[in-house]
This record gives structure tokens, sequence and C-alpha cells, in this order.
């Protein structure tokens, strides 16, 4: 059973919860009696945010793994490559470890700036 079905929310600001009247309208809100802030049993206008940033990731990413994004200076010259044509560069000529660095950054950059990781923990304070 969801927090929902039974009336209930979560205030954003001190995590209180906040039972809600019944149902009547699509956006029921309720005053937090600790804070005093508004708290919607729905948060408002998440479905837009979300569409605007999948839109805003898929006109990113092509730029982001076309243009070239690492130099490579050498004796032989200076080469520029994208990300994953620098990974196969590093490869080539036997610098596994800067490849697989690159390739790795590259995956769990995205993964922990897409998903809602935070390494430091929120304690909040006790009262």
């Amino acid at each position: 059973m969801r927090g929902i079905d039974k009336g209930l929310g979560s205030c954003e600001i001190c995590h209180q919860i906040v039972s809600f009247p019944p149902r009547k309208e699509e956006d029921i809100t309720a005053i937090c009696p600790r804070c005093g802030h508004i708290v919607h049993q729905r948060v408002p206008h998440s479905v837009e945010e979300s569409w605007a940033l999948v839109i805003a990731s898929i006109i990113f990413y092509i730029p982001a793994n076309m243009l070239p994004m690492m130099h490579v200076y050498s004796f032989a010259g200076t080469q520029s490559d994208t990300i994953i044509s620098g990974v196969i560069y590093f490869f080539n000529h036997g610098s596994y470890f800067h490849s697989y660095y690159n390739i790795y950054s590259k995956c769990n950059c995205t993964y922990y700036k897409s998903s809602d990781f935070n390494p430091s923990i929120d304690i909040g304070t006790k009262e």
C-alpha cells in the first residue's frame, strides 16, 4: 500500500508525515503542522520536468560524443579525439590503464549525474 493511497504525504522541508483530506480534485495540498510549508500530494509539474530533462539529454548527447573532447600530445604530433576514439587510441597504443580509465569515468560520471546519487549522507539536525 502506498502513502498516497492512504492520503499521506511528506513535507519537503522537515519530512513530517501529513494527512490529506479525501480526494476531490487532482492537486491536493495541505499545510505542514510543524513548519507551515505547503505540502503537495504529488510533486507539481514532475512529468513536464522529466520530459524536459529527457529532451535536453537527447539534444546534448550527440555533440558530447561527436565533438573532440580529448587532445593527445605526443612526439609524433597532436591528435584530437572524441571519448570513444580516444579510448580506442589508448588501447591500440598499449596504454590499457588510460583506456580503461576513460571509458570507466565516462560511464560512471553519466550514471552518477543522471541518478540521484549523493555520496554524502544527509543526517539532518537533532532537535
